[in-house]
């Protein structure tokens, strides 16, 4: 079975160790997977590269290196990185971010560097799986903020998620997209696949990154895969909190699997809700079906196994209504 994954977002992480985690597919067998991740995060700092969607991959049920950050806290005390939480930065970040920008300095494409971490990272698991940088190319998710004075001002959706005196939103633009194509392997990845995995993400902070990048949606539309989206909906592990809110708030509408339903219909095929949820009407075009999603991101492999197999080799129940 080929399984492609667009990667994004802080829930990403652990709904693919459930899916795909060393311990979770023990006794199952899954051929060829490829995450393509989510490069609009991309961020400069103190002069490196770093790519938190990349690097939540290539950890993927890796506890082999400790979360410490002796390097990054000496970083941010002398100024060359953010203060607040920045929950992804850590020292292996700031590893990787150091070998990534010596690779690019060396001519290393964003594909190449890409494959050669996942390849470090995940040994010999990386001869069944692949990872692909969205784009070579770089983009940067910004948000627009009123400046005070009635006019706009724009910093990268990262610095703006993490930091404490951020204000309402009043728009996201993908920097850089007008001149991006999709990186090479990429369309092909979706086109090709059996199944296509949306995990748990935002559609205005994360996906909004997949969906400017020319050809992407078109190859969701087109794809003759199962496109099947993971509600974020009712799950732990979002950004800080009022972040997501803020961001529905664009839509115009209600944070719910139902509005979330209705910004895919014209690509997803199913959508996977928590079991917990409550039912409601979603588009007669989606199959809506139902997992222990909350269990099986908190890594009971009992729920991690239902939801695989309602996500990859069985048919999906009735649409709620």
């Amino acid at each position: 079975m080929h399984v492609s994954v667009l990667s994004s977002g802080p829930l990403s992480r652990p709904a693919l160790d459930a899916l795909f985690g060393r311990e979770s597919i023990t006794n199952t067998p899954l051929l060829d997977v490829i995450y393509v991740t989510n490069t609009s995060h991309d961020i400069s700092l103190a002069g490196l590269r770093f790519c938190p969607n990349l690097d939540a991959v290539c950890r993927i049920a890796d506890d082999a290196v400790p979360g410490t950050r002796t390097a990054v806290v000496s970083l941010r005390d002398a100024g060359l990185i953010p203060t607040g939480a920045w929950g992804w930065l850590d020292d292996e970040a700031l590893a990787q971010a150091v070998a990534r920008t010596y690779r690019h300095a060396r001519g290393t494409g964003a594909v190449a560097a890409a494959q050669q971490q996942w390849t470090q990272c995940r040994g010999a698991q990386s001869e069944t799986a692949a990872v692909l940088p969205l784009t070579e190319e770089p983009i940067e998710l910004h948000v627009l903020e009123p400046d005070g004075d009635g006019g706009q001002v724009s910093r990268h959706a990262l610095r703006w998620i993490e930091d404490t005196d951020r204000r309402e939103p009043e728009g996201f633009v993908v920097a850089g997209v007008d001149h991006a194509d999709a990186a090479p392997g990429v369309l092909d990845a979706v086109r090709s696949a059996d199944v296509v995995v949306l995990p748990p993400m935002s559609p205005i902070l994360d996906m909004a990154g997949f969906l400017a990048v020319r050809g992407i949606r078109d190859a969701l539309r087109g794809t003759s895969a199962r496109v099947v989206a993971l509600s974020p909906i009712g799950l732990d592990g979002h950004r800080p909190a009022g972040v997501d809110a803020a961001s529905w708030r664009l839509t115009g509408a209600t944070a719910s699997s139902a509005t979330l339903a209705h910004l895919y219909a014209d690509f997803v095929d199913a959508l996977v809700i928590d079991d917990a949820e409550a039912p409601t009407r979603y588009p007669s075009s989606l199959t809506v079906t139902r997992a222990p999603m909350r269990a099986a991101l908190a890594g009971d492999v009992d729920a991690a196994a239902r939801l695989r197999a309602c996500l990859l080799y069985t048919s999906p129940s009735p649409r709620d209504s």
